[in-house]
């Protein structure tokens, strides 16, 4: 069994751009987060191209993935959305305890990654929002916080902002939406034409609105899935 291929290094990056993550958010030097989420998203679109393209392809850098996407794609978002409830001074001994309910977004990143293993029904589109997908929201979410925009700031510290994006995410990862995939299994244009189009707008967006965009971006992305699925 070979541990050290290059699509194992790529997964690898990944991890350890999630713990890097999870370093400068405990350390209050969030500002770096997103260098290292762009990183390692970039790193899980490719392990698993270039596994198939110099057929490396493994059961180990399947279980792989999806530890490495736990960290990065599990625990830094649930860490993002308790540093933001944490703005709040509680007014009572229950409500410091609200900041924790950022972590049911990991859990459910947990079930998210664990179906992903078994079920052998995602091979061309994902069942349930990507752990990435929903990482890049809450990026968009707590950069637009750090920024300091007086508008998103007061939207985005509210409890009651939080809270139910919090639940809707965590549904999501765990439903049965099928949702479209972004990794070009095809090799015609014309069979991988939504996802080319829907990168352009994307790109276009974030280039434009900035982290607004990308978080539009992202409710473009489940908003076209809930379309096609209705279309069908």
């Amino acid at each position: 069994m070979n541990l050290f291929t290059i699509s194992n290094f790529l997964t690898l990056t990944n991890l350890f751009c999630g713990c890097m993550g999870i370093v400068f958010l405990l350390t209050g030097k969030s500002e770096f987060i997103i260098y290292f989420i762009a990183i390692a998203s970039v790193c899980d679109f490719f392990d698993g191209f270039v596994a198939r393209m110099r057929n490396t392809m493994s059961d180990l850098g399947k279980e792989l993935d999806s530890l490495a996407d736990m960290v990065t794609f599990g625990v830094v978002p649930g860490l993002m959305f308790f540093n933001l409830l944490s703005v709040y001074k509680p007014s009572s001994e229950l409500g410091a305890y609200v900041p924790f309910l950022g972590f049911i977004l990991t859990l459910a990143a947990a079930l998210r990654l664990a179906k992903f293993n078994v079920d052998e029904r995602q091979t061309d589109s994902f069942i349930g929002l990507a752990t990435p997908a929903c990482t890049l929201y809450v990026l968009a979410i707590f950069m637009l916080f750090q920024n300091g925009n007086l508008l998103f700031t007061e939207i985005i510290s509210d409890k009651f902002f939080l809270i139910p994006n919090i639940i809707i995410l965590s549904y999501l990862q765990i439903s049965e939406i099928k949702m479209f995939s972004f990794k070009l299994k095809k090799k015609t244009f014309k069979g991988n034409r939504l996802r080319l189009f829907f990168l352009v707008y994307s790109l276009i967006l974030w280039i434009s609105l900035g982290y607004l965009g990308l978080a539009i971006s992202i409710i473009s992305y489940i908003v076209l899935s809930l379309f096609l699925n209705f279309r069908k």
